[in-house]
């Protein structure tokens, strides 16, 4: 069965960074603002994990992949999926389709979350 979401867009419209905390991250201020833009994701069982795309980067270091691999990993899940990536919008930079990765695999029996 193959599972399909929009990933919606937003604009950060400008980021201040504050303190850093104890735990090595800061605490930031960045207003965002969605916009009626959505790049598309999809998911299918597989045996293993693999990350289509047009984005010219190693799949190791996309951040979807990245988010399966761990949900992989810290699930003990042994079968992955094939997700395919669709860009419409250069203003997602990774992390609103690794979230909707996460939400997907982790509740959905459609691959390494399931």
């Amino acid at each position: 069965m193959k599972i399909s979401l929009k990933a919606p867009a937003k604009i950060n419209w400008f980021l201040s960074v504050l303190n850093k905390r104890a735990d090595g991250y800061h605490n930031i201020i960045s207003p965002m603002q969605c916009v009626d833009l959505f790049d598309t994701l999809s998911f299918e069982e597989a045996e293993e994990l693999h990350v289509l795309s047009d984005l010219d980067i190693p799949a190791e270091m996309n951040l979807v992949y990245k988010a399966a691999a761990l949900l992989k990993k810290v699930s003990l899940h042994k079968s992955g999926a094939t997700i395919e990536l669709k860009k419409i919008s250069r203003l997602l930079q990774g992390s609103v389709e690794a979230a909707a990765t996460r939400h997907i695999l982790s509740s959905a029996s459609t691959g390494c979350g399931g």
